[in-house]
């Protein structure tokens, strides 16, 4: 028992530490001042059409070596050479109206996801696609991403004031020792009404 256990002790704090890590990164991400341009563009989002979109299984992702967070370099890869298969650059948007750059491959007018969830997302989903968004990419492979000149990072905040709030908590929680499950669950029941801000 003692060896083996402490092992599979050891690996599980790890993993726990990482997506603490992840976490409190993302969380400073989203946490950022807003921008006009963030602004205007979460009111172009809210009037996009959005249009269905399914997520291959768990079990065939993982025999295609698909890596996780890894949307757009999944999509040029898999689309490559390919006729049928073209990359399809969109948002996802959650139920804060935060938008989240994110690519998914079209095959016969079919929108699939071919990059795994680590966080439980759901197989079926509503998708924008954007054609107004462009991905750049240098010499050294870096990719940004522009929509009609303007760059775009991680995402858009349909409320930053609430996102900022909703952050702020987050990485308070993340830092006094929370675990990172416990902390979500927290800020998924907390109400960050900014109305009164």
């Amino acid at each position: 028992m003692g060896e083996a256990k402490s092992r599979r002790l050891r690996i599980v704090a790890e993993q726990r530490e990482a997506f603490r890590q992840h976490l409190l990164s993302e969380a400073n991400k989203w946490s950022a001042p807003a921008t006009n341009e963030e602004i205007e563009l979460a009111l172009i989002l809210d009037t996009l059409p959005r249009r269905p979109a399914r997520r291959l299984p768990k079990e065939r992702l993982q025999l295609m070596g698909m890596p996780p967070n890894m949307c757009h370099a999944n999509c040029r890869w898999y689309a490559e050479g390919e006729p049928a298969r073209r990359e399809c650059l969109g948002w996802l948007q959650d139920a804060d109206r935060v938008y989240v750059l994110h690519s998914l491959i079209e095959i016969e007018g079919e929108l699939v996801c071919i990059t795994p969830s680590t966080m439980g997302a759901p197989d079926t989903f509503e998708f924008i696609p954007d054609n107004e968004v462009d991905m750049i990419e240098d010499n050294s492979g870096y990719v940004a991403f522009e929509r009609n000149g303007i760059k775009v990072s991680h995402g858009v905040r349909g409320d930053p004031a609430r996102m900022i709030k909703k952050m702020g908590k987050l990485q308070k929680l993340l830092l006094s020792g929370v675990t990172p499950y416990k902390a979500m669950e927290e800020i998924a029941a907390t109400d960050f009404d900014t109305s009164d801000s």
